[in-house]
């Protein structure tokens, strides 16, 4: 008995080590199948891709050739492989849209991109982005793929969103209407109806295209990014984190990149304050921190920069005039104080931090600021007393601006400093043309008739005669060899020239023009009797004379045809 259970035991291990045997051998007969099945795809996908797209193919072989060099064992079918595959559900003939949209180039893009825009799935969506972000990872690579989404994918995105208009809500369904009204203004559910599906693939190409624009160096692909990111610029202010990376990119290109670079991250920062009114302070701070930390040197070729610099954060100003007024008042104010600690000490490091291009760019800057509003009052109508009020708020610093620069230019009496001078009455005369006040701009710049004649006068030293260019408009001092150099007096004095002519001009239509330029008049007739020998001043002075004398004439006949009588 023993013996014949022991036989039976042998005989059922034996047939299930035979079992056992034949699955692994039908498991590996169905592997071999799924291989040579997806090579078989594997071929076929790359022969199609050779008929549809040589060029491509031939780009492949040149730089992918170990893609084309396939091999059985390159193959690992895993089951994550396929559940994913599974979770794509894209068909192949989507697949083979999607391929030519993104490798054919613009021309292609052109005549099939309406397949493309008309009703794609979300799958193909979250497939550009993830490609996108390929493209990010290696910049310079795929052009034409960061060129279909930069033409098609943001706009595709706020089809996928469906915004929500709140007028046609309200006309439509009142009890949604009001579960939505509940919301603040800033709600991200208030503007989109499909944010919760749809806010994390957003997130991701917000963040891609954020990553992208700080990896550019090339000024052409730089502005063709900012468009793409100003065409979506109202989605980064839902999230908080990219627009605080959002800013400081936008910025720093602002202020640091070309003409054409600062342009378009000008009208992106525009269009940002628009779509975000909370974000106006945070803008408003960084703008100016960067415009003072780029205003250190100035060049003839980054003067014209500077100049946009100014203009554009004028008009950011002038998107707030309410909360623009405190950052005008307390930054001025900043520059009150530095000035105020050097009259009191007078040490030649306090003065250093006045006599300087960042002190006196600032002044320019809130000088453009003021005249901007001041233009714009002027074609305010007079019913509209709030938005007068607004502007008159801010027009009020310019009392406080042109002492500071009085007083600037009155801080530190040395020849050495007249450019810094000049730089002083060119402020006061912006703000005395656009504000419509008087301003003792031209006794200022005939007091600085004393410094060029005391350094006229003065004989340059041996091999110091010789004529160098010298551009004074980017100068705040002259060093004591500039002093000495005919280039530099040359320029002086055709800058004071002009300053002079500039501050006479601006008064001719005044009726106290005659008192006013009596001081010019005696200082002029006064300066060519000591400058004989100096043949630069010959040409110069005698037309401020002329022309002096002729506007004089001109508003003394028209005092005289005046009556007083009803007075």
């Amino acid at each position: 008995m023993v013996k014949t259970n022991e036989k039976k035991i042998l005989l059922v291990k034996n047939k299930q080590n035979s079992i056992k045997t034949k699955k692994k051998n039908v498991e590996n007969c169905i592997f071999k199948e799924k291989k040579a099945n997806n090579n078989c795809g594997y071929r076929k996908q790359l022969d199609s891709i050779a008929e549809k797209d040589p060029e491509f193919f031939r780009y492949l072989k040149e730089q992918e050739a170990d893609l084309l060099d396939f091999n059985e064992s390159d193959i690992d079918l895993s089951e994550d492989s396929d559940e994913h595959s599974v979770e794509m559900d894209i068909s192949d003939s989507q697949q083979d849209v999607h391929m030519d949209d993104m490798y054919s180039g613009k021309t292609k893009l052109d005549q099939d991109g309406g397949r493309f825009i008309d009703n794609p799935p979300i799958s193909a969506i979250k497939t550009a982005v993830d490609l996108f972000s390929a493209c990010v990872a290696r910049v310079g690579v795929f052009e034409r793929i960061v060129r279909m989404c930069f033409a098609h994918l943001g706009k595709l995105l706020f089809v996928k969103l469906k915004p929500v208009d709140s007028l046609n809500m309200k006309l439509k369904n009142g009890e949604k209407c009001r579960k939505i009204g509940k919301l603040s203004s800033n709600s991200v559910m208030y503007r989109f109806r499909k944010w919760k599906k749809y806010n994390s693939l957003v997130k991701s190409y917000l963040n891609y295209l954020l990553l992208f624009l700080n990896e550019l160096q090339s000024p052409d692909v730089l502005v063709c990014t900012l468009h793409a990111i100003t065409e979506v610029i109202s989605l980064y202010g839902h999230f908080n984190k990219l627009t605080r990376n959002l800013i400081k990119s936008l910025v720093r290109i602002w202020s640091r990149k070309t003409d054409e670079c600062r342009c378009a991250a000008f009208i992106a920062i525009f269009k940002f304050i628009r779509s975000n009114k909370s974000i106006y302070s945070a803008i408003i701070k960084a703008c100016y921190f960067g415009y003072v930390t780029n205003v250190r040197e100035v060049t003839p070729e980054s003067w014209p920069l500077i100049t946009f610099m100014q203009k554009s954060f004028a008009e950011i100003c002038f998107i707030d005039i309410a909360i623009s007024y405190q950052y005008a008042f307390m930054y001025i104010r900043q520059t009150a104080i530095h000035l105020r600690n050097a009259m009191i000490a007078k040490r030649k490091d306090l003065i250093q931090t006045v006599y300087n291009w960042q002190f006196i760019q600032c002044l320019y800057l809130w000088a453009t600021v003021i005249s901007r509003v001041a233009r714009s009052e002027d074609r305010v109508y007079i019913r509209r007393d709030d938005i007068f009020q607004r502007l008159h708020g801010l027009m009020e610093l310019a009392y406080p601006l042109c002492q500071i620069t009085i007083a600037t230019f009155k801080l530190y009496p040395s020849p050495k400093f007249l450019p810094l001078k000049l730089h002083c009455i060119r402020i006061l005369l912006l703000l005395q043309v656009n504000c419509n006040i008087y301003i003792p701009a031209l006794s200022l710049a005939v007091q600085l008739c004393d410094d060029a004649v005391n350094m006229v006068l003065k004989k340059p030293k041996k091999g110091k005669g010789t004529i160098r260019a010298v551009d004074i408009t980017c100068m705040i001092k002259a060093s004591s060899s500039h002093m000495e150099e005919n280039g530099y007096r040359h320029k002086a004095l055709d800058a004071l020239f002009k300053v002079l002519l500039e501050a006479a001009y601006i008064l001719r239509s005044s009726c106290a023009f005659p008192d006013l330029i009596v001081p010019l008049n005696v200082q002029v007739n006064f300066y060519p009797y000591h400058l004989l020998v100096s043949c630069m001043t010959i040409d110069l002075f005698p037309y401020i004379t002329y022309n002096i004398l002729k506007a004089l004439s001109v508003v003394v006949d028209q005092l005289n045809m005046l009556t007083f009588s009803n007075l």
